[in-house]
């Protein structure tokens, strides 16, 4: 659906946007010296996280078969517990070696999603989806609020020039405004119109 494809691109583009400041703020901001140390930091840090959620996934839905939990179906809320609890130990695992944790996260997901939700019984099938849009919904707002929480913090800094901090006048922040939603739109509409367009073709 529409809804999905967007979501998962800004998520995407979340991960990629992580990973390529800490691969830049890792080795410095010298691009034209440190450019194949950058690369090669991004490709590992992206690959490796990539494999780590999906190795976490694979594990749980190994897990989950073995201890067939699903057939018996008397202990949805524990099956709903191990699978949360999976799905965030991809996150925490990612990131203590400094690598991604939303990439990890994300293939965890789709790979559990896949492999181990088949697992679970009925019941716990459906308690995870509840708990998982509850806790994204809960996420999303928490995330909105500290980015307008941000703004105001700024807000007086832009305005008075003179306050110690004060690194962009009003009229340079409100360029710099409309130019990065204006990129944000187009590299949006770039990704998403031709993803639909396929998507449309085949199915």
């Amino acid at each position: 659906s529409l809804n999905s494809i967007v979501v998962g691109e800004s998520v995407l583009n979340d991960a990629v946007a992580m990973i390529t400041f800490r691969a830049v703020t890792h080795y410095g901001v010298n691009l034209k010296a440190e450019w194949e140390s950058i690369m090669l930091s991004f490709l590992v840090t992206g690959v490796g996280s990539a494999l780590l959620g999906t190795a976490v996934g694979l594990i749980a839905a190994l897990s989950f078969k073995i201890m067939g939990m699903g057939r018996r179906g008397d202990l949805p809320h524990v099956e709903a517990t191990i699978f949360t609890a999976f799905a965030y130990g991809s996150f925490v695992c990612a990131e203590l070696p400094e690598n991604s944790g939303i990439v990890a996260a994300m293939f965890a997901g789709m790979t559990m999603r896949a492999f181990a939700r088949p697992n679970l019984s009925p019941k716990a099938q459906v308690g995870v989806d509840s708990l998982l849009k509850v806790m994204c919904t809960i996420c999303d707002n928490i995330i909105y609020l500290l980015v307008g929480f941000a703004l105001t913090i700024e807000i007086p800094y832009v305005l008075s020039p003179d306050l110690p901090g004060t690194t962009l006048l009003l009229s340079q922040s409100v360029t710099a405004f409309v130019y990065v939603i204006t990129v944000c739109i187009v590299a949006r509409a770039m990704h998403l119109f031709p993803i639909l367009g396929f998507f449309n073709c085949v199915t």
